[in-house]
C-alpha cells in the first residue's frame, strides 16, 4: 500500500512540475520558481522512499533493484536528481521543458515493464561493476579538481601580489578553475553515492545468500561514509557560497576532502577490512567460475 502510495505521490510531483514548467511561457513569478522547486524535491524524496521500500522487499535468490523496471525508475531518479541541482544553481533557466517529459515517459515505461529479477549472477556481475566503476570516477574525479585547486590558489595568490607570470607557465583562468573544481566536487559526489549505492545492494545480496559480507563497523566502510558526508557538505558549500569567496573557499576545501581520500586509500592498504582481503578472494573466485 505504501508503495502504491508513494508512487502515486511522485509521479503527481512531476506532473505538476511540468505544468509549472509549461506556465512559464504565460508569465514570470517568483512563488512560482518556490513551489516548483519545492514540488520537485517532494517528488524526488517520495521517489527515494519507493526505491528503498523495494530494495529492502526483494525477493529471494535476487538482487534489490535487479529489474527492467527498477533500472527505469532509477534512471528516472537521476535525471530528476541533475534537474533538481540545475534549477537551484540557475533557477532562470528553463531546461525542465524538455527533462520532465522524459521523466514522466520513464516513468510510464516503467509501470509497463517487466518486474522479474535478472539472474542472480548476472545482476551481481552488473552492480558489481556499477560499484567499482563509479567509485573509480569519483577518485579521478576528484583528484583532478585537487590539481585544478592547487593551480587555482597559485594563481589567486600571483594575482592579489601584482606578479607577472612565470615565463613558460601560463596557468588557467580564475573563472574556469573555479568551474572545474566546482564541478568536478559535485560530480565525484554523485559517483561516490552511486558506488556506495552499488556497494550496500551487493552487500545485501551477500547477506541473503550466506557468503562473505562486510560489516557497518569495517574500517573501510566507516572511512567512506565519512568522506561521502565529507562531500555532501562540500557540495552544499559549492551551492550558498558567495560569490565573492567561493572560489579559494572551495579551492582550500576541495584540497582537505583530497587528503581525506588519500586516508581512505591508507585505510583500504593496510587496514583488517574484509574488502580488501578475504572479499576480494570471494569475488575473484566468482569471476573465475563465470569464466569458465
Amino acid at each position: 500500500m505504501l508503495d502504491g502510495i508513494n508512487f502515486l505521490c511522485f509521479t503527481g510531483c512531476f506532473v505538476v512540475a511540468a505544468f509549472l514548467e509549461i506556465s512559464r511561457f504565460f508569465y514570470r513569478s517568483k512563488l512560482r520558481d518556490i513551489l516548483l522547486v519545492s514540488v520537485v524535491a517532494l517528488g524526488l524524496f517520495a521517489q527515494t522512499l519507493y526505491l528503498y521500500s523495494r530494495a529492502a522487499h526483494f525477493v529471494a535468490n535476487s538482487l534489490p533493484l535487479s529489474n527492467t523496471q527498477d533500472w527505469l525508475l532509477l534512471a528516472t531518479w537521476i535525471v530528476v536528481a541533475v534537474y533538481l541541482s540545475y534549477q537551484l544553481t540557475r533557477p532562470s533557466r528553463n531546461v525542465g521543458i524538455f527533462l520532465l517529459p522524459l521523466v514522466l515517459a520513464l516513468i510510464g515505461a516503467s509501470h509497463f515493464a517487466d518486474a522479474t529479477p535478472f539472474n542472480q549472477r548476472a545482476a551481481s556481475m552488473t552492480w558489481g561493476m556499477i560499484h567499482g566503476t563509479s567509485l573509480l570516477v569519483a577518485t579521478v574525479t576528484i583528484f583532478l579538481g585537487g590539481v585544478c585547486s592547487i593551480m587555482y590558489l597559485v594563481q589567486s595568490s600571483r594575482l592579489k601580489r601584482k606578479l607577472p607570470p612565470r615565463r613558460g607557465i601560463r596557468l588557467p583562468s580564475l573563472e574556469w578553475l573555479e568551474a572545474v573544481t566546482t564541478r568536478s566536487v559535485l560530480v565525484s559526489t554523485a559517483f561516490l553515492a552511486v558506488g556506495l549505492a552499488g556497494g550496500v545492494i551487493l552487500n545485501r545480496a551477500g547477506v541473503a545468500s550466506g557468503s562473505a559480507s562486510l560489516s557497518m563497523t569495517d574500517p573501510l566502510v566507516l572511512a567512506t561514509k565519512l568522506l561521502f558526508v565529507i562531500m555532501l557538505l562540500t557540495s552544499c558549500v559549492v551551492f550558498y557560497q558567495l560569490r565573492g569567496t567561493r572560489g579559494q573557499r572551495i579551492a582550500q576545501i576541495t584540497l582537505v576532502v583530497l587528503a581525506v581520500w588519500i586516508t581512505l586509500f591508507v585505510v583500504m592498504l593496510f587496514a583488517d577490512s574484509l574488502h580488501g582481503k578475504d572479499r576480494t578472494e570471494v569475488t575473484w573466485q566468482w569471476v573465475k567460475e563465470v569464466v569458465e
